[in-house]
């Protein structure tokens, strides 16, 4: 099985123009930036879905995570 990330950033993106409170589409963007070496977007998608759902702990692990591979 083949992982088109471009389509997955392209889907996430379309989620978050129709939902833009929508948390986990912003986590889950992060998540194939971050697997693409895009650790500076992914920064900024990960900031904002645990902005919107604070209590989520894998959102805030991933933030954490991200945050290591930032200067």
């Amino acid at each position: 099985m083949k992982v088109d990330f471009d389509d997955a950033i392209e889907d996430y993106t379309k989620a978050i123009s129709l939902d833009p409170g929508l948390a986990v589409a912003y986590y889950n963007r992060g998540t194939v930036l971050y697997r693409l070496g895009n650790y500076e977007l992914a920064l900024e998608d990960l900031t904002k879905c645990v902005e919107l759902d604070p209590k989520n702990i894998h959102f805030a692990e991933g933030l954490s995570e991200c945050k290591k591979m930032c200067p």
